[in-house]
């Protein structure tokens, strides 16, 4: 199941986040670090 998230939900979320976070900062990077973050936190 781990493997199916890793695979298939982070690089989703991933998209979803870098859009919204273009759309709402202009800054690409910041969303997807924090997505990060919090991706590695929750599978801890």
């Amino acid at each position: 199941m781990e493997f199916i998230s890793v695979l298939v939900v982070y690089p989703i979320s991933l998209i979803l986040a870098s859009i919204i976070g273009y759309i709402l900062s202009h800054k690409w990077m910041l969303m997807p670090i924090l997505t990060f973050i919090v991706f590695n936190i929750y599978h801890l």
